[in-house]
């Protein structure tokens, strides 16, 4: 059996969370942007 550990650091810069979501994806639409947040 092979495991892996693997850390991961959260950074959000001080801005809108919509510009912190665009530095993954900065061509995502709006709608992509807004959707994953939504709880409905």
């Amino acid at each position: 059996m092979i495991a892996a550990l693997v850390f991961q650091d959260v950074y959000l810069f001080d801005d809108s969370i919509e510009n912190n979501l665009r530095l993954a994806r900065p061509d995502a639409t709006r709608g992509e942007l807004v959707r994953p947040g939504s709880t409905r």
